[in-house]
C-alpha cells in the first residue's frame, strides 16, 4: 500500500477524496502526523483503509492478523469496523512507530481488540502456530514491503473458500476446487518458465496459494480476469514506483497484493465485468 493511489493525477485524486472518502477526524490526525515522519510513505490513503474498512463490515470477520502495522492506521480502521468480538494480530518490529499507534488505538477506545507482537513476523506466526492458532484467522492484511505470504494464512483462505463452496455459498464446488488448482497451476507454470529462461525467481509459492485460494472462493471463470488485472495494476504499480520514488528496476515487485486487490474486484464486479467483455 501507499499514502495515495497509484497513477491519479492530482486533480482527480482530490475529486475521489471530496466526494467519496469518509474519514473519521481521528483518521485524519493520525494521518497527519504520519506525513511528517520520514518514511511517510508507507502509510495506506484513506481510500485504502476505507476499502479495508467495508470488506471488514461486509466479511464481520473475528479474528484477524495484520503483518505490518507501521503507525496503526490500517489496524485502527480494521478495529473501528470489527463486531464487538472481533480481534487483531498485529505483527511489527519498530516499537517508536508503534507506540504512535498504540496512542491512537487508546484514543478510539479499541486497544481491547488488537494484541501487538513486536518480533519478526515469522516468529510470531511460528509462535502462534505452536499455541495452536493455525487456521483460526478469517481476515488479514499484509503490507506490500514484507514480501511475505505465510501459509498460515494462504492454506485456511484456501479451505475456507472451498468449504464454503461446499454448500454453494459463492459457485458451485466443481467450480471451486477447478479453481483452486488451476490457480495454484497457472502461476506455478509462469514460475518454472520464467526460472529456466531467467535463471532466478519471479514470483513466490505464496502467490500460487493465493491465486488457489480465490479461486476456491470465487471459482475458475473468475482466474483470467484476476490475473489479467494483478497484472495490469502490477505493471502500473511498478512503472510509477520507478518513476515516482526511484524504484530499483533490479528490486523485487511484490504480487500479493496486486493479486488480492484483483480478487476483490472480482468479488465485487467480476461478473459485470465477464458479461461485459462476452458479450
Amino acid at each position: 500500500m501507499s499514502n495515495k493511489t497509484i497513477g491519479l493525477a492530482d486533480r482527480v485524486y482530490d475529486y475521489l477524496l471530496s466526494v467519496s472518502v469518509r474519514e473519521a477526524p481521528l483518521l485524519k490526525r493520525l494521518r497527519d502526523e504520519t506525513s511528517k515522519l520520514p518514511l511517510a510513505m508507507m502509510q495506506i490513503a484513506p481510500e485504502q483503509g476505507q476499502l479495508l474498512s467495508l470488506l471488514v463490515q461486509a466479511l464481520q470477520p473475528k479474528k484477524c492478523i495484520e503483518v505490518g502495522v507501521f503507525t496503526g492506521y490500517s489496524s485502527l480502521v480494521v478495529a473501528l469496523a470489527l463486531p464487538p468480538d472481533g480481534h487483531i494480530t498485529a505483527c511489527d518490529v519498530n516499537e517508536q512507530w508503534t507506540s504512535i499507534a498504540r496512542r491512537y488505538w487508546h484514543e478510539a477506545g479499541v486497544e481491547q481488540k488488537i494484541d501487538l507482537y513486536l518480533a519478526p513476523a515469522l516468529q510470531t506466526l511460528d509462535r502462534l502456530v505452536a499455541h495452536g492458532q493455525a487456521s483460526t484467522y478469517d481476515f488479514a492484511f499484509i503490507d506490500a514491503d514484507t514480501q511475505l505470504l505465510p501459509d498460515d494464512l494462504t492454506l485456511p483462505l484456501l479451505w475456507g473458500g472451498l468449504v464454503a463452496n461446499l454448500f454453494g455459498l459463492f459457485v458451485p464446488l466443481a467450480s471451486a476446487v477447478i479453481g483452486a488448482a488451476a490457480g495454484y497451476l497457472a502461476l506455478w507454470t509462469i514460475y518454472w518458465l520464467f526460472k529456466l529462461i531467467r535463471g532466478k525467481e519471479g514470483m513466490g509459492y505464496g502467490d500460487f496459494k493465493l491465486l488457489a485460494a480465490l479461486g476456491a472462493w470465487l471459482g475458475w471463470p473468475m482466474l483470467p480476469q484476476i490475473v489479467l488485472v494483478s497484472s495490469v495494476l502490477g505493471a502500473i504499480g511498478g512503472i510509477a514506483a520507478m518513476a515516482l520514488k526511484g524504484r530499483d528496476r533490479a528490486a523485487p515487485l511484490p504480487f500479493g497484493p496486486w493479486l488480492a486487490g484483483a480478487g476483490a474486484v472480482a468479488m465485487f464486479f467480476g461478473q459485470q465485468i465477464n458479461s461485459l467483455y462476452f458479450r
